[in-house]
């Protein structure tokens, strides 16, 4: 395969990894339309999108209440 040389055009279970393992956002490549998200949102896309299912369930409602705070203006405290 001779990407660099646009000889060719990488099957997506080629490129995918590949956008992985550089952590870059897949939408940028694949849907280059789509606005771009600030450092911080990337990285938070990137570190839940290999969650498990039992892991996401258990997030959500922490995010959710986070979020909540934030946009409510009030501090949250942690116990």
């Amino acid at each position: 395969m001779n990407i660099e040389n646009y000889r060719d055009n990488p099957k997506f279970s080629t490129l995918f990894p590949l956008v992985r393992k550089l952590k870059l956002d897949a939408r940028a490549i694949f849907e280059p339309n789509v606005r771009a998200d600030s450092p911080s949102v990337r990285k938070l896309r990137f570190l839940t999108s290999d969650c498990t299912e039992q892991e996401a369930a258990t997030l959500l409602p922490v995010l959710e209440a986070v979020l909540s705070a934030i946009r409510d203006d009030q501090k949250a405290t942690i116990k």
